[in-house]
């Protein structure tokens, strides 16, 4: 089996509960008194349509998550949110006004505010969360220095109302499981350090073998999980060519987070050109046969 695809991601599910853990969507999380909880969030980044599939496969298994949605999908793609709520599934807003609006504060204030009015009006939000932007120089936490997500209706903002001195964060970011390593801004200061978990089926061991702590709060992003070849090889190779970038700003700095970002666009086009020889080439090879 795949790792990284929808039937790992199930396995993975299966194997938490088997551990003994209530999953829950972020607000229950947050005030639940289960001995054992983790909390499943999804950062809807790219592929929708990826994250129905998903929701779906957590609906049959009678399981509630949330699902946190870019102001792009927000604006062009209300139905699916709406069919992922009406799934029984948390929605909230995966807010980058900071960023977008290279740092001015008054602007992407404004930006949130509205873009949190129109999910509302889709389906109900409770909760928002950071787009991490690593191509920016701007953090999109760093608005709430100056305005209160509060005030502007929201009942949590992940980063600042979870405690994780005893919640465990574990992220799928660079496709894989080590502490965010190639996680430029979705950092947390925490005291557990897993830096020996890469695959999921490390993780599952870990869980078998009783190494995790009773709360931990998962970062699953659904466009990296695909039972599709295609999809599936094209996430793995963008996601090398992305950890590259991400550990170019890591340890070299600014000189490196330029390259990287040009490093980064020349790996996408030419993910791009080869997989379209790629389909082109078996398409040849099928009427050969």
């Amino acid at each position: 089996m795949r790792d990284f695809s929808l039937l790992k991601y199930q396995l993975l599910l299966e194997e938490l509960l088997a551990a003994g853990y209530s999953l829950l969507p972020v607000v229950e999380f947050l005030c639940t008194d289960a001995k054992k909880a983790v909390a499943l969030r999804h950062d809807v980044d790219r592929h929708i349509d990826q994250a129905i599939t998903m929701a779906r496969i957590e609906h049959d298994l009678r399981l509630q998550t949330t699902y946190y949605f870019r102001k792009k999908d927000i604006v062009n793609n209300p139905d699916a949110i709406k069919e992922i709520a009406a799934l029984g599934h948390e929605t909230g807003y995966h807010y980058e006004n900071l960023s977008a609006h290279y740092g001015d504060a008054e602007a992407a204030y404004s930006d949130f505010c509205d873009t949190l009015h129109t999910l509302r009006t889709i389906t109900w939000a409770d909760g928002v969360c950071a787009h991490g932007s690593p191509l920016s120089k701007f953090k999109n936490t760093d608005l709430w220095d100056r305005y209160s997500y509060r005030t502007a209706g929201a009942a949590y903002e992940l980063s600042r109302d979870i405690r994780y001195d005893n919640v465990c964060y574990l992220s799928d970011t660079g496709r894989r499981w080590d502490c965010g390593k190639f996680n430029i801004r979705d950092r947390v200061v925490q005291p557990w350090q897993y830096d020996n978990i890469k695959t999921t089926d490390q993780l599952i061991a870990a869980l078998q073998e009783n190494r995790l702590p009773d709360k931990i709060l998962l970062n699953i992003h659904p466009q990296r999980w695909n039972d599709g070849l295609g999809r599936w090889m094209m996430e793995l190779v963008g996601q090398w060519v992305k950890n590259g970038v991400k550990r170019g700003v890591v340890v070299g700095g600014c000189w490196l987070w330029v390259m990287g970002c040009w490093l980064w666009v020349i790996g996408c086009w030419l993910l791009v050109v080869g997989c379209r020889f790629w389909v082109v080439g078996f398409g040849l090879l099928g009427k050969m046969k």
